[in-house]
């Protein structure tokens, strides 16, 4: 179940904390990150801490913060048909 999530701006980092299931967990990012996070949550019809969960349950032994940086730049490259490299 989605929570509620609490977001800081500290020295041009956003710092959130996100609730996924009964697990919270803190994560920062640079604001343009984040933004394209909710860009890509609204286009899926999603909140942001459902695809947040998603990406944790997919990540291996990433960082969160790295899966996440990851997930964006992969999504936006699918969508300029960019071949994944190796």
């Amino acid at each position: 179940m989605a929570r509620k999530r609490r977001l800081a701006m500290h020295r041009e980092m956003m710092h959130a904390n996100v609730h996924i299931g009964e697990f919270r967990t803190s994560i920062s990012l640079d604001p343009i990150v984040w933004e394209a996070v909710c860009d890509i949550a609204a286009h899926q019809g999603k909140t942001e801490t459902q695809l947040i969960a998603e990406i944790t349950r997919s990540r291996g032994a990433l960082g969160l913060s790295v899966a996440i940086r990851r997930y964006v730049v992969e999504f936006y490259r699918a969508r300029i048909e960019l071949p994944p490299r190796g």
